[in-house]
């Protein structure tokens, strides 16, 4: 298990390893804790670095109990009875912590927290520099909400990303149980010390984490950042945002924290996170609230139409939030539509089901003014029987499973088949390509030229008397014609 190669090489054969601007960030990463070491012979190119001086001025941003590991870590690999650190064992440590499973397990062992513990507090510390990719501003990370989010990351990367080996009993019938340490298995015992080969499994059977403890390093041995873009398309920043003030709170949504925004953006192409060589990116932007834009299915129909891919955030009356990734655009359509991109999620527990083993195409459906279809919007299933269901009242909806949606392999989203909706947000993180002829998607013709959207605003109320007037036209012409 694991890379043996940094315990017998030299520090020089291991910085070939990495890239010529790694290894200079390496080296000022190194220095710079030297001279803030205070030590009095810091500017000497043998100065050793304290301890201290590196969980101060390296560490700051990483939790205590990480922090002093990570320390510890890098003492040992000096073979010093003191607590310094030399340069030789901080390049080792850059190595073998970007590398090697076993170091990781290790340094996993001396924090002597339960697994749980460990990922939470390596989320805890990871987040917030993930974040600063979003652009938009502090956030207030020690806040009741980012905390418990902080929390329900890490049990989902712990009970929810088990080893393909171990017995977890995660499953629609525990779904909604929340003590997850009192579940047989792989649950009790990532509640005690992880042995190394069941770490080696979990670890490379958990995306998200490898991608966590990834950042981490990189936040100490190699900080900043050379190529934005590519840093978002391997997920490594967050995805630029679009901030839309939102009443009675200071953060960019109502619904979903930045933990749970990282894992649903793992999960997302890469041409939703970033500019690629055939795509440019946008600002990921919140097109609709119904905190500002009122519960109304046709103003939510009308933003979420022929825009592109969409993050949908739906809290119910009882609590749960879910929600779903739409990767095609949604148009009004009589037919199911979509493609294997697309996914269903629930916050807490934290669960994520794509549509890569489902049984049928039935990925996305929004359909409105048909007497013979049901009318609203869905994701997976059959009708009356779907993953996620909104009505097109927009007051009621269904998560049905049984035992697991057809489409998407989930399970129930929510505690009850039955939901009464309470907030719905929709997120465009990838907007339809520009015609530079039609820049508007949604202004091809006048609505009086489209059957459905003269169905959709008179069935709101609106009489539109003008449609007539083209029928009124050909009458009075072809009585002429007559005459």
């Amino acid at each position: 298990m694991g890379n043996k190669q940094s315990s017998g090489a030299s520090s020089t054969d291991l910085l070939a390893a990495f890239t010529a601007d790694q290894q200079a960030q390496i080296k000022q990463q190194y220095a710079k804790a030297v001279a803030q070491s205070g030590a009095p012979d810091k500017h000497s190119k043998s100065a050793k670095l304290p301890r201290s001086a590196f969980e101060h001025a390296l560490c700051s941003h990483v939790d205590l109990p990480l922090r002093q590991a990570l320390a510890s870590y890098l003492v040992a690999l000096t073979n010093s009875d003191q607590d310094m650190i030399t340069q030789e064992a901080f390049i080792k440590g850059a190595h073998a912590l970007s590398t090697d499973v076993e170091s990781i397990h290790a340094l996993y062992s001396s924090t002597k927290a339960c697994l749980p513990e460990f990922v939470s507090h390596i989320a805890n510390s990871v987040i917030p520099i993930w974040w600063q990719g979003a652009e938009i501003g502090p956030e207030q990370w020690d806040s009741p909400n980012n905390k418990k989010a902080c929390q329900r990351l890490a049990d989902y990367l712990v009970y929810h990303k088990s080893p393909p080996t171990a017995s977890s009993q995660w499953d629609e019938d525990n779904l909604f149980n929340t003590d997850n340490a009192s579940n047989s298995g792989w649950n009790e015992e990532a509640t005690r010390n992880v042995a190394a080969d069941v770490f080696d499994k979990w670890y490379n059977h958990n995306l998200e984490f490898n991608i966590l403890f990834n950042i981490l390093i990189r936040s100490i041995f190699w900080p900043e950042s050379t190529n934005a873009d590519k840093d978002r398309a391997q997920h490594h920043l967050a995805p630029i945002m679009a901030r839309r003030m939102l009443p009675q709170t200071q953060s960019y949504s109502h619904l979903l924290t930045p933990f749970d925004y990282f894992t649903l953006t793992v999960h997302m192409p890469a041409d939703c996170l970033a500019s690629t060589s055939t795509s440019k990116s946008s600002p990921h932007q919140l097109i609709f609230s119904s905190k500002i834009d009122g519960s109304s299915w046709q103003n939510f129909v009308n933003n979420i139409t022929n825009q592109g891919a969409l993050i949908l955030a739906i809290k119910t009356t009882d609590g749960d939030v879910i929600g779903g990734f739409i990767d095609s655009a949604l148009q009004l359509e009589t037919r199911w539509t979509g493609n294997t991109s697309n996914f269903l999620y629930r916050l807490d527990p934290m669960g994520l089901w794509d549509a890569s083993a489902g049984n049928n195409d039935h990925y996305q459906y929004l359909c409105w003014g048909k007497k013979s279809l049901p009318n609203g919007f869905g994701m997976g299933g059959q009708f009356d029987y779907c993953g996620l269901w909104l009505d097109a009242d927009f007051s009621h909806g269904h998560s049905k499973a049984g035992p697991l949606c057809s489409t998407y392999s989930s399970p129930r989203l929510t505690s009850k088949e039955e939901f009464t909706i309470d907030m719905v947000e929709a997120w465009l993180v990838r907007p339809l390509p520009v015609d530079p002829n039609n820049p508007d998607p949604r202004s091809q013709g006048s609505v009086l030229n489209n059957a459905e959207g003269m169905a959709f605003l008179e069935m709101a109320g609106r009489k539109l008397y003008s449609k007539d007037l083209p029928q009124a036209d050909k009458d009075q012409e072809n009585d002429q014609n007559t005459q």
